[in-house]
């Protein structure tokens, strides 16, 4: 069964992420190294922030604000 994650860990996660986050281009696996989120955690919030339009994928694993 698929496990999403708990609120706690998305709001920690999203105060992490966004911090990290620019309007360059961040590696995905970067971001995993840099702000110790769990790597399911940070695809849900990537998804997250994609389908709120403040993020766009990147080529090469890449993603970054674009708002």
């Amino acid at each position: 069964a698929l496990e999403l994650p708990t609120e706690t860990e998305l709001e920690k996660g999203r105060k992490k992420l966004l911090s990290a986050l620019s309007f360059s281009p961040v590696k995905i696996e970067d971001l995993i190294k840099y702000t110790y989120i769990e790597p399911d955690v940070l695809n849900f919030l990537i998804i997250e922030l994609e389908l709120s339009g403040r993020l766009e994928r990147r080529y090469g694993n890449s993603v970054c604000l674009i708002s």
